[in-house]
């Protein structure tokens, strides 16, 4: 799947670091903010497997 999937994962990581940085002091607003946005990360991951097959 090569480069689109590498470029997702590393997509995906920064969008981890965003979460870590929005739940690290435990706040309700901040926890809320990352559950709801989570589903970021299932589409980024099935953006680049996508992109991955269309051109191959």
């Amino acid at each position: 799947l090569g480069r689109p999937l590498h470029v997702a994962l590393a997509a995906m990581l920064a969008q981890v670091a965003w979460h870590w940085r929005l739940i690290r002091h435990r706040t309700r607003e901040g926890c809320f903010r990352a559950f709801t946005r989570n589903h970021w990360l299932g589409f980024t991951l099935f953006a680049g497997i996508a992109a991955g097959f269309a051109l191959r």
